[in-house]
């Protein structure tokens, strides 16, 4: 019940507030790359829709795919040394490993230099997919974990999706007022979202692993 799903929440309300909040934050960088880049391209370097599609498209299907499964193989690692936090620590490295391309990505001057770096932001960009659930099926028991799931769903796609992505649009066009500085404005949100991640999500890898421990 909703009940006993809450109670289990408040039990251990200091992981569950790294966890949503710091993977939702990670998924507002990832979601901030995947709706803005295509405007950044067109914008920036003329790229019309069609090859920003094309070119978007094939880096999405191979580094974020391979994002997914590096993430998942990394957490199994960190499992078989016998981390209690794997799949916190492994947000972690990909917040780390996020941080300068999805900053840089947008201000470099060649088009085939932006893409080179988009490709590390996307892979990186990733590794919340598998583990943030994997957290969950971790600490829950069997009984909630649909419902811890669910909210944590909730509170992802309310921030990272709906509120992330209207930030790079308000940022653009309130503070700028130019709507060729879309890709600043990516590297405003997306950079903010990746601190404020690493620190929810490095503070809860102690928190994890006491809550695992209960």
């Amino acid at each position: 019940s909703f009940k006993e799903t809450f109670k289990f929440i408040s039990k251990h309300r200091k992981t569950f507030t790294c966890h949503y909040l710091g993977f939702t934050f990670y998924a507002m960088a990832l979601f901030c790359l995947t709706s803005w880049t295509p405007a950044f391209y067109m914008r920036k370097f003329g790229l019309t829709p069609t090859e920003a599609g094309y070119m978007l498209g094939t880096i999405l299907l191979v580094a974020n795919t391979l994002g997914v499964f590096s993430a998942g193989w990394l957490n199994d690692w960190f499992i078989k040394k016998g981390r209690k936090d794997s799949p916190m620590i492994t947000g972690v490295i990909g917040i780390v490993g996020l941080f300068i391309p999805i900053i840089a990505f947008t201000q470099v001057p060649q088009l085939w230099l932006s893409v080179v770096l988009l490709v590390p932001a996307m892979f990186f960009a990733s590794f919340p997919m598998p583990i943030s659930t994997t957290a969950m099926q971790m600490l829950a028991p069997n009984q909630i974990r649909a419902q811890i799931s669910a909210i944590f769903l909730l509170i992802s796609n309310l921030i990272a999706l709906g509120i992330g992505t209207t930030l790079v649009a308000l940022i653009t066009d309130k503070v700028f007022g130019n709507p060729l500085m879309v890709g600043m404005s990516v590297s405003i949100v997306g950079s903010i979202s990746c601190i404020l991640s690493f620190i929810l999500l490095k503070k809860g890898c102690r928190a994890f692993i006491e809550s695992m421990h209960k």
